[in-house]
Parts: C-alpha cells; sequence; structure tokens
C-alpha cells in the first residue's frame, strides 16, 4: 500500500489547505526552499503514524479556528483509496494499516543525525544505546524472546523501581540475560547492513556496534539497571579511529549515521506501508557523495514508498534526471508565498505538458495550448540528450543554446541494428510544425492558429516522447 495523496489545513506552515498528490503512490522528490513546509509535511506524516497525539498542539499560530487536520488517501493501486484523517476528535492510529506502519516508518532529518556524532563531541566515545534501544531498533524483535526490544526494555525499568522480591530479581535477571543475548545478535547483523551501505558511500569506513560488558544488569540493593552502553566505533583504511567522532570528516560522520539509520530500517519487520522519509539529510555531503544514496535507496528500499526532500536545487534536477526514467519518482516543488500575516506553502506538482496543453486545448485556448506543447518538445529534446550524453554545439552562455541545435543532433540517432530512430513521417511532422508551433519566436507574432493544427501538434510531440521514452 501506498500514500497517493495528502492534504493539510491549518497545521505548522501549512495555514490553509494544501494538497500532495503522489499519483500511483510513487516515490517522491521534492524540492522546497527554507521555510516552504517541507519540516511540516514531515511532521504530518510523522505524527500520522505515531500513537494518537493532539492535533492541537500542531496548529498554525496565526490560525484560531479548530479546523486543523491532515489526511492521508492510501491505496493498492487495485482497489479504492482508504481516506484517513487526523483532526480534533479522531487519529489514523486506530486504523491497523497505520499501526503496522509505526513499527517499520522511517523519518530520518539532519538534526536525527547529530545524534551519530555531534551530541557526543564533548566525550571520548560514542554511545548510541538510546538511539537504538529507544528509537531505531524500538519495533524489531529480539531473537531470544520474540518481544519488541523497546518494549522489553520498558519492561525491565518498569519492574526494576518495584518492590523488592526475590521471584522479581529472579524475573529482572532474566529479562536483562535475555536482552543482552538478543542485542549482541542484533548488533552483528545491523553492523553488516550498515557497512554493507556504507561502503557505498565509498567513504573507506566501517563500523562496529559492540554491547559494553557486561551488558544491562540489575542491583537488587539500589535498583538500579546499569550497563545502557552501545559503543559505535569506526575504522579508517583499515585502522581503528580513537574517538572516530572528532577525527573524521563531515561526510564520512554524515555517511555513518545515513547507513546506521538505513540499516536499522532493514531489520524492523515487514508491514503493508512502509514509508521513508528523508528530510535534507545530505546537508554534509557534497554532490559526489550524494548520488550513493539514490543507489543504495534503489536497491535497498526497492518496496518502500521514498520521500527525498532537499532545498538544493542544483541536486534536486541532477537526482530527478538521475530517477525520471525508473518510471517509480514523482517530483514536486514547495514554495512560500504570503497573505497579510505570514509566509504560506504551496504545492507544485510534476507538470505533464501535453496534459495541460489538453486541458487549454478543451477551452479554446490555443495559445496556451501551443505554448506547452512547445515546452514539451524542448524538454524530451533536451532529457534525450542528457541521457545518451549526446554531443552539442557549446555556448559559455547557456541562453544561447536552442532546441533547434537538440533536435538536429535527435533527428540523426539510430538504433543498434542501424535503423533510423525516429520514421520518416515523424521526422516530417516535426519539421513542419517547428516553423510556426514548436518556434519561440512565433508565439509572441500576431498569428492566428487554427485548432486541427495545433491538435495535430499536439500528436506530434506525443508521438515523439513515445519514442524517445
Amino acid at each position: 500500500m501506498k500514500i497517493t495523496r495528502i492534504t493539510l489545513n491549518n497545521f505548522l506552515a501549512f495555514k490553509y489547505e494544501c494538497s500532495v498528490d503522489i499519483p500511483k503512490g510513487k516515490n517522491l522528490l521534492l524540492y522546497g526552499e527554507n521555510g516552504s513546509g517541507k519540516s511540516s509535511l514531515y511532521e504530518a506524516l510523522r505524527l500520522c503514524l505515531e500513537p494518537a497525539t493532539a492535533i492541537e498542539k500542531h496548529r498554525n499560530v496565526f490560525v484560531s479556528t479548530d479546523d486543523s487536520y491532515v489526511k492521508l488517501e492510501i491505496g493498492d493501486g487495485k482497489n479504492p483509496s482508504d481516506k484517513l484523517e487526523w483532526d480534533e476528535t479522531s487519529h489514523p492510529y486506530t486504523e491497523e494499516v497505520i499501526v503496522e506502519a509505526c513499527k517499520t516508518k522511517g523519518f530520518l532529518d539532519y538534526r536525527a543525525l547529530l545524534k551519530t556524532h555531534f551530541v557526543h563531541r564533548d566525550t571520548d566515545s560514542v554511545n548510541v544505546f538510546a538511539l537504538l534501544v529507544d528509537t531505531l531498533l524500538t519495533g524489531v524483535e529480539n531473537p531470544v524472546n520474540q518481544m519488541a526490544l523497546g518494549n522489553q526494555w520498558r519492561q525491565i525499568r518498569s519492574n526494576a523501581t518495584g518492590r523488592r522480591s526475590r521471584a522479581r530479581t529472579q524475573a529482572l535477571q532474566t529479562l536483562t540475560s535475555d536482552f543482552n543475548t538478543g542485542v549482541v545478535v542484533l548488533l552483528a547483523d545491523l553492523t553488516t547492513k550498515s557497512n554493507e551501505i556504507l561502503s557505498q558511500f565509498e567513504q573507506d569506513v566501517d563500523i562496529s556496534l559492540t554491547l559494553a560488558p557486561p551488558g544491562l544488569s540489575y542491583d537488587a540493593i539500589t535498583k538500579r539497571v546499569t550497563g545502557e552502553v552501545i559503543s559505535l566505533a569506526a575504522t579508517y583504511y583499515g585502522k581503528p579511529i580513537a574517538d572516530h567522532h572528532h577525527f573524521l570528516n563531515e561526510a564520512r560522520l554524515s555517511a555513518i549515521a545515513i547507513s546506521l539509520y538505513l540499516g536499522a530500517l532493514l531489520l524492523n519487520p515487514r508491514s503493508r506501508l512502509r514509508l521513508l522519509f528523508l528530510d535534507d539529510v545530505l546537508i554534509g555531503l557534497d554532490t559526489s557523495n550524494r548520488l550513493p544514496l539514490l543507489h543504495i535507496l534503489e536497491r535497498h528500499f526497492a518496496d518502500w514508498q521514498i520521500i527525498l526532500a532537499t532545498f538544493d536545487k542544483v541536486w534536486f534536477d541532477m537526482a530527478w534526471q538521475r530517477v525520471r526514467d525508473l518510471r517509480t519518482w514523482e517530483q514536486g516543488e514547495l514554495w512560500r508565498t504570503r497573505d497579510n500575516e505570514c509566509d504560506v506553502p504551496i504545492y507544485k506538482g510534476n507538470t505533464d505538458y501535453l496534459n495541460v496543453a489538453r486541458k487549454h486545448l478543451d477551452t479554446g485556448d490555443l495559445r496556451a495550448a501551443a505554448i506547452y506543447i512547445r515546452a514539451s518538445y524542448e524538454r524530451e529534446l533536451k532529457h534525450f540528450c542528457d541521457k545518451h550524453r549526446l554531443p552539442l554545439p557549446y555556448f559559455e552562455n547557456r541562453k544561447k543554446q536552442r532546441a533547434e541545435d537538440f533536435w538536429q543532433v535527435v533527428r540523426t540517432q539510430r538504433r543498434s541494428d542501424g535503423s533510423a530512430l525516429l520514421d520518416a513521417q515523424l521526422v516530417a511532422d516535426v519539421e513542419f510544425f517547428r516553423s510556426t508551433i514548436l518556434n519561440q519566436l512565433s508565439h509572441t507574432a500576431p498569428i492566428n492558429l487554427a485548432r486541427v493544427e495545433v491538435e495535430k501538434a499536439h500528436l506530434t510531440v506525443s508521438a515523439l516522447r513515445d519514442t524517445l521514452r
């Protein structure tokens, strides 16, 4: 099951109703400048997949009405979508699919990454016990007794403060022993998975996770549980690095953090809805170190629904060129507009120019239809040339690049068997319209467009797009 639409109203940054459509529940590559609502969307989804909390706490501060809501449409592509709502009186956590998703969800932002290195700057070592047991592995079953690790840890802490008795002490000793044995097994699996992911960042770094001996232990006299230490250590080019969080650069520390989080997600139980939301997690990585993340997601999270959000427009455009041909991704953008009180997010989905042209044709706006037909024509030519790295005339000023340059390269391409990529009739049709509808300058001239001509141009560019894709 996948999320196909998210609608927010009067929630954090979203002062007015705003819908984010994700056709067919695809992955979403999301661009948004700072303050455009990315983190509000992140929080809306995260809180929808957790036990019920009062939505009033997240009401937009400029609104006094009690009509805050977050609505989710979730479908499997076959049956009608389920519509779930979180508002003043209801929460989707009452639904079984959301309860399942809570155990497997992955929400990771740049602040979460800091828990693996930055928050330990004043110490000589990195202790990730709380991070793993309370957060990343909390829903993972202990292989010794099949209890969720987080539940077992909470049970240990609760029983430790109760009345002392021989039976209680023995029970706690059994619980802590099972906990220690299970954690050692889980840490071995997590280390393997994290290092497999980490190797794809090509940072020449490995990590190890160790439950500090003797592990958890219960002192019946003081009623305290001790030993809450899981050490995160790193090697660099095979050499152990003491205080690695002080020694390694930001790119390597970010790669370690991302790999640890993603590795932990792979240990979680499966569910019908598996959502991974990555919000600006690549701040510490330069461009060359960001592209491996797309390969990691394709390889390890192919059956998850992924939302990858960024404020970096260059990276956004680069990532879209990388994933658009997979047909499993959509792109969208969040922008800020302003009313008389505050900034207001608006969402713009991936625009299919031919579909927009079709709508203008249906309403009789031929000039607008022609502009979108030309935009689709230019987009497809540019993408095809970029994808196949075809040689083009070089201009230091990119504004001098013409659609004609791309067309002349594309029209001469041949298939692997030597036949022409474009058939002669399609080439002739494109050539015919290049002087009118597909000519940028013609749209400012006082010419009359015939509907039949615009319809034919629409069909021609549609055929060209199908061939190039």
